[in-house]
């Protein structure tokens, strides 16, 4: 089989930029080179807004908002329907998660039940430019182009995953570009590539950039 990039987006929100979005691009990367497609849990309610806690540097455990007592969020490769029943105000750093917000994006969640965690749901971008709107994700009103989504939910944070596959038989160095309008903390195959504290405006910020190598496995 192949070897796959694995990257997961921390991303705290102090404006967090329906149902399930139908996706526009098969494979989930467009001929722009946007990922389209990711895996996402929350929305979780924390105390720092839209700053990156001080203390949220390695080691792992340090930053982890959505840990059982077990499972590590830095170390999980979730599959979409996986849940965790975060320990918020004890393992993990999380204030609590917000179901009715998570309820919207994927229905399959009854807040009635007092038995509910958060699931890992998908999100697959409609937009070409493969624009991830979680405002409108979490709230169910979807504005397209410009700068999406805004209002509620407020001051939360969310993971994002995706498992981007090098199927071409050879080694690729590929560029990463990622933005943010609020704080974030990226990881490539589990380790810390980019985390800065920022609050900004409901709108696309310059962009980062990450290079790194796909190297080719082992073929099946």
């Amino acid at each position: 089989m192949q070897h796959a990039g694995k990257f997961l987006a921390l991303v705290f929100v102090g404006s967090f930029i329906g149902g399930v979005v139908s996706g526009q691009t098969i494979g989930g990367i467009t001929d722009r080179g946007a990922i389209t497609q990711w895996l996402v849990l929350g929305p979780y309610n924390h105390t720092a807004g839209c700053n990156l806690p001080a203390e949220c540097v390695m080691p792992a455990t340090a930053c982890d908002y959505m840990t059982d007592g077990a499972i590590i969020a830095d170390e999980w490769e979730p599959t979409f329907g996986d849940s965790v029943a975060s320990q918020c105000n004890g393992a993990a750093r999380c204030t609590g998660w917000d179901c009715q917000f998570a309820s919207t994006a994927d229905p399959s969640i009854n807040c009635g039940d007092p038995a509910a965690v958060p699931k890992v749901a998908l999100y697959d971008s409609p937009e070409p430019r493969g624009y991830i709107d979680l405002n409108g994700f979490y709230s169910g009103i979807q504005v397209m182009g410009g700068n999406g989504s805004s209002g509620p939910p407020d001051n939360v944070m969310a993971y994002a995953w995706t498992y981007v596959y090098n199927h071409t038989g050879a080694p690729q160095e590929v560029y990463i570009g990622h933005n943010s309008d609020d704080s974030y903390r990226v990881l490539v195959n589990h380790v810390e590539a980019g985390a800065a504290t920022r609050c900004a405006p409901d709108n696309p910020s310059p962009m980062n950039r990450i290079t790194f190598f796909a190297l080719r496995g082992p073929v099946s």
